[in-house]
């Protein structure tokens, strides 16, 4: 293998690294976003336990 082979060899790796690391970025930052909405939801919901009513004259 002569130098340029390993040169070109060299950039192709670098690319398909940086390739794959805007792909692992834009993964997390989408998993982020879901999170988020989930979040949002939670928060917005009205699921906390209501209150039983009791009779008149019943503490």
């Amino acid at each position: 293998m002569d130098n340029e082979n390993v040169k070109q060899e060299w950039k192709k790796a670098g690319s398909d690294l940086g390739h794959a690391f805007a792909g692992l970025g834009k993964m997390l930052i989408r998993t982020a976003k879901v999170g988020m909405e989930k979040a949002d939801q939670w928060a917005n919901s009205d699921d906390s336990p209501k209150e039983e009513k009791k009779p008149e004259g019943q503490e």
